[in-house]
């Protein structure tokens, strides 16, 4: 007779879930404290810092002045993460008339420079 038997589970408790080991250790070093704040907090003011001055500080005083593309691509970045992606605007035009759509991922920021009521 063999080790197995058909229609019986060698595993009756299935397969364990997948953890995402990197994501939870990652977030777990984030939260971890330096200097009297969170580590995820540090990382964003050095971000906003390099933002402001065109130059990323790093935690053992090693600078890198960015140019000019390094800097788009911060500034996208940071805002990315802030707004979500960008709006995607497409125009159709099937014949004489024309349809314009938005493309929008997740719900809309609020507008910071909008008046309030």
């Amino acid at each position: 007779m063999g080790k197995f038997q058909p229609g019986v589970s060698g595993n009756p408790k299935g397969r364990p879930k997948k953890e995402r080991a990197l994501t939870r250790m990652l977030e777990r070093a984030g939260r971890a404290r330096s200097n009297g704040m969170t580590r995820n907090r540090a990382f964003a003011e050095r971000l906003w810092v390099a933002l402001d001055s065109g130059v990323l500080e790093f935690e053992d005083g090693k600078k890198i002045e960015l140019n000019g593309r390094e800097y788009i691509d911060l500034t996208k970045f940071l805002f990315g993460q802030i707004d979500g992606p960008p709006k995607q605007a497409h125009e159709v035009n099937p014949g004489e008339g024309s349809l314009m759509f938005v493309l929008q991922e997740g719900p809309a920021a609020p507008d910071d420079d909008a008046p309030q009521e």
